[in-house]
């Protein structure tokens, strides 16, 4: 399945559920205010880095099985020519 469907899919789910993904680390942010009680704000993760990092994860995951495959087929190779 290609990355950028499996992308859509969960921007998607993100979308019709109304959810969100913020920064674990430091979920909330301050925002300065002069005087007055301080103001927070979520810290969420924009859009886009999240479909980047999505693509990321996806990429590596292809990659190693492709290099799995690529290892099966080359022991099967060489299983197959050392029988003959």
């Amino acid at each position: 399945m290609n990355e950028k469907i499996i992308t859509k899919i969960l921007m998607e789910v993100l979308r019709k559920n109304n959810w969100g993904i913020y920064f674990k680390g430091q979920a909330i942010q301050e925002l300065p205010v002069n005087g007055e009680a301080s103001m927070y704000r979520v810290n969420i993760v924009r859009d886009e880095s999240f479909k980047g990092a999505i693509s990321e994860e996806l990429e590596g995951i292809v990659e190693a099985i492709n290099q799995q495959g690529d290892t099966e087929c080359q022991d099967k190779t060489m299983k197959g020519s050392s029988e003959t």
